[in-house]
Order: structure tokens, then sequence, then C-alpha cells
């Protein structure tokens, strides 16, 4: 703050204080001027010049008393202006320390102020740079956060694209194993396909075989009837044991006559037990057949 441009001198306090004693006596003068005695008029000279030489007397100590009496009041005044220029002093003095105090208060309050803004703008340069810190440590975070969920995603879609690799190799080897598998089962049905139908056929060759030994042998103990003829055929059915022993015959298309007839279940009768199969396979509990004489 500035100070002004004026400046008190140094003694001003008792110059004040004179020029207040000068105008407090100067008042007290007017105020207190003495009436112009005027003496009575008498008829009687001696009585006249005692009277006068008292007058003058009591006049002179009147005036005796009039000066003390005005010499008290001045310095009564003069002490009364004193003590008023001392009040005054002392309240300019007062007014002036109180003015330098509210100078002093308002210097000390915007120094104050100064200091508060000074902290505040601190404070908010501080807050701002927390900020700005916490900005950038929430970036960082963001950043970070956004790098580690790519380096997530590219291990979660490397560890997804290998196990699709791996999924599609393996449904890949299994196809080819299946293929192979079916291949080989192809192979196996068609070679177990191949040997059934040799087995089949030998099987068919071989029962085709039974069945002839077994016809032979009965053609070998058929007899001809007296009186018929041996162009017929006929349908025969033969219930056997498996070790070949006839329990049955039946002619299911007649050979043209019941002696015929009889002929052959008496044939088949005689062959048994009728011959082993070749193979146990081709063993029937029931063979049909036609018989035929030749």
């Amino acid at each position: 703050m500035k100070l002004p441009r004026w400046q008190l001198p140094p003694d001003w306090p008792w110059l004040a204080l004179s020029v207040v004693l000068h105008m407090a006596l100067l008042v007290f003068l007017l105020l207190n001027r003495e009436p112009t005695l005027t003496p009575a008029a008498t008829d009687q000279p001696a009585e006249v010049i005692q009277a006068h030489v008292l007058d003058a007397t009591r006049l002179e100590e009147e005036r005796e008393a009039a000066r003390a009496a005005q010499r008290a009041r001045e310095e009564a005044a003069r002490q009364r202006a004193q003590e008023a220029a001392r009040r005054e002093a002392e309240e300019q003095a007062r007014r002036e320390a109180e003015a330098q105090q509210r100078r002093e208060a308002e210097a000390r309050r915007q120094r104050e102020a100064e200091e508060q803004r000074r902290r505040e703008a601190q404070a908010q340069r501080q807050r701002e740079a927390e900020a700005q810190r916490q900005r950038e440590a929430e970036e960082q975070a963001r950043r970070e956060a956004e790098e580690r969920a790519r380096r997530e995603a590219e291990e979660q879609a490397r560890r997804e694209a290998e196990e699709q690799a791996r999924r599609e190799a393996e449904a890949r080897e299994r196809r080819e194993a299946e293929a192979q598998a079916r291949r080989e089962a192809e192979l196996a049905q068609r070679l177990e396909a191949e040997a059934q139908a040799r087995r089949a056929t030998e099987l068919d060759r071989a029962r085709s075989r039974y069945v002839a030994a077994i016809r032979d042998r009965i053609r070998g103990n058929w007899r001809l009837p007296s009186g018929e003829s041996e162009e017929f055929e006929c349908r025969v059915r033969v219930t056997q044991a498996p070790g070949g022993q006839v329990l049955n015959v039946r002619i299911l298309q007649s050979c043209g006559s019941s002696a015929l007839d009889r002929s052959v279940e008496s044939a088949v009768l005689r062959s048994s037990p009728l011959p082993s199969p070749p193979d146990p396979e081709v063993f029937a509990r029931d063979i049909e057949f036609v018989f035929r004489p030749r």
C-alpha cells in the first residue's frame, strides 16, 4: 500500500497546542473586559477628595483583584487550552494511531487476502496438478487395460484358433479313421460276403452231394413193386436224428400209386442210418428231395 504524499512535522503536537492556547486566550480577553468606572458627582470637595482617594484605592484594589482574577482566569484558560490542546493532540494522535492501525490492518488484510489468494491459487494449482495426474493415471490405466484386453483377446483368439485347428484335425483324423474303418469294414464285409458266398456255394455243393448221397442210398434200397413202372417221381420229406437214423418218412407228392409210395417209404426206412453229411453245417433234421428211380 502506498503512503500519503504529505507528512506531519515531528513537533506537530506542540504547534497545535500553541495555536489552541492563543485562540483560547484571545476569546477569554474579549469576554472579560473591565467596565469603565464613572465616579459619582458630590457636592462636598473634601469628601469628594477623600472619597476620590478611597475610590482610587478601592479601584486600584479592585483593578488588582481584577487583574489577579484575570491572571487566574488566563491561567485557567491557558491550562484549559493546554488541556484541550493536550486532549486534542491525544485525540489527534489516537485518530492518527487508529488510522495507522486501520492502514496497517488494511495492509495486513490485503497481505492476508493476497496470501489467501496465493494459497488458494497454489491449492488450485495443486488440485489441477492432482487432477491432471489422476487423469494421466486413469488414461494410463485405461491404455494398460485396453492393451491387456487386446493381448487377452489375441491370446483367446489364438487359443480358439488352435482349438479350432485341433478340433478340425481331430475331425479330419476321425473322418479319415471312420473312412478307413468304413473301407476296412466294407472290405471285411465284402470279404465276409465273398467268404460266405464261397461258403454258401461250398455248403450248397456239400448239401447237393449230401442229398444226392441220401437219394442214391434210398435208390439202392428201393424195390420196384410188381406191375409198376419205373417212370415216375415223387417228393419226399425225411425226418432224421443227428446220427442219421430215420425218424419219419412222408410223401409230399405222390409217386403215382400207393404201392409206389409204400415202396419209397420202405426204401427210406431200409436206408437208415442215412449217410453222414460231408460238412456238419449241411445237416438238416428235415430233408426234402425229389425221388426218381433212375
